[in-house]
């Protein structure tokens, strides 16, 4: 469920930018070396987390520009994440930086380069714990997308009710 964007959980519809948000949680999973949202049950209120903005974190070296453009893809707002074309030529950009002499590239690329080195290297020295939470089932199963779209819009509508007020005896 984590790697579903909140618009396929309302309204069951795959898009070409919903694989997008699928791939700024990948980002998430590299950048931590843990599962999105590890330790939480997989269930409708994840889901409405979800659908609410909750976004799994970064690690604390990931490079600035590796978390514009994973929380790029995973945007709110499908028609605001980038396509397949501008995430391709980011990351043969940050390639070319990577493979270049430090001395022959830019002082921003090189701050970038060693951003990734610096991140590649705590990478290699983080510690990934696994542990089985029965209710986080890591395995594929049909998501039950009504229910989650019935759930969001009850709250949605009590989060909009108004409040009854006695108005009588204001004076």
């Amino acid at each position: 469920m984590p790697y579903i964007a909140p618009e396929i959980l309302q309204s069951g519809e795959y898009t070409q930018e919903s694989d997008i948000y699928s791939l700024g949680i990948i980002m998430t999973e590299l950048s931590t070396g843990q599962r999105p949202f590890y330790g939480h049950p997989f269930d409708i209120e994840l889901a409405l987390k979800i659908c609410n903005g909750i976004r799994p974190g970064f690690s604390k070296r990931t490079p600035k520009c590796y978390i514009e453009l994973s929380k790029q893809c995973m945007d709110s707002n499908p028609h605001n994440r980038p396509s397949a074309k501008d995430i391709s030529s980011k990351l043969s950009k940050w390639r070319m930086i990577l493979m270049n002499p430090s001395e022959s590239i830019s002082h921003e690329e090189s701050d970038i380069k060693g951003d990734f080195i610096s991140a590649n290297d705590e990478i290699k020295t983080t510690q990934i714990t696994l542990q089985n939470f029965q209710s986080s089932m890591y395995f594929s199963r049909l998501i039950k997308t009504k229910e989650i779209k019935q759930a969001y819009e009850s709250a949605k509508f009590r989060d909009s009710q108004m409040c009854d007020l006695d108005v009588r005896n204001v004076k």
